[in-house]
């Protein structure tokens, strides 16, 4: 699933210098956002059970993505034989600073290694001012299955 946003991105440290927007998160937050968002979408595609994702997401995640519908938009995932339950334990990788646009969206670009799959990741977040708390605008999961190394023929 992709959805497409437009962003004027501002960097991470950037925001940190003179920023009057929400909060922007710490490293260690950045990282339990990503894992509980790919977390929730693995317990979803485990059980049939999309509640705690479709309680993650933003007001406009939810009328964009009625919880009945949110085993379709997964359904290609779910069919990759990846194991997303191995991000609990495993750190991910971005591919530069998070950003944050001039409607304050957080967006989050990286991928994690899972044995021989990178499970790339482009997420988005709007901040709740009331529930004090980041929730999901946009996922984009898609796993890449990663190439064997070739072997490598010894010189004689």
């Amino acid at each position: 699933m992709v959805l497409c946003f437009s962003f004027v991105a501002v960097t991470y440290a950037q925001v940190r210098a003179g920023y009057e927007g929400p909060p922007v998160p710490d490293p260690q937050d950045l990282i339990d956002l990503v894992r509980n968002t790919v977390l929730a979408v693995h317990e979803g595609n485990s059980s049939g059970n999309y509640q705690k994702l479709f309680d993650m997401g933003s007001p406009a995640f939810q009328s964009a993505h009625p919880l009945a519908n949110l085993e379709t938009k997964f359904a290609r995932l779910k069919d990759h034989p990846v194991d997303l339950s191995a991000v609990r334990t495993l750190t991910p990788l971005t591919t530069g600073a998070p950003t944050l646009d001039r409607n304050g969206l957080l967006r989050i670009l990286g991928f994690f290694e899972i044995k021989r799959v990178q499970l790339v990741y482009d997420l988005l977040y709007d901040y709740d001012q009331n529930g004090k708390r980041w929730r999901v605008i946009g996922i984009s999961l898609n796993p890449r299955d990663i190439p064997p190394e070739p072997d490598l023929i010894q010189p004689q």
